[in-house]
């Protein structure tokens, strides 16, 4: 998967993520790679953090769907 650089209004962190490039975009949203923390719970992984349009992150039936 290509990564590209952040851009100037992403986000730096999500939660306990520290997000380094953007992996892609379409049409739910946003995904990041992030780097879990370094304390007892994480190990400093890399992770794929989606962040959803917030259209559908109100949308309480699209959260119980991708939730499943």
């Amino acid at each position: 998967m290509a990564r590209e650089p952040l851009r100037d209004h992403d986000p730096l962190r999500i939660g306990r993520y520290r997000l380094t490039a953007r992996l892609g975009s379409g049409g739910m949203g946003v995904v990041y790679l992030g780097l879990a923390p370094n304390y007892p719970e994480g190990d400093g992984s890399q992770v794929a953090v989606k962040v959803l349009r917030p259209e559908l992150a109100d949308d309480s039936e699209f959260r119980a769907r991708f939730g499943r």
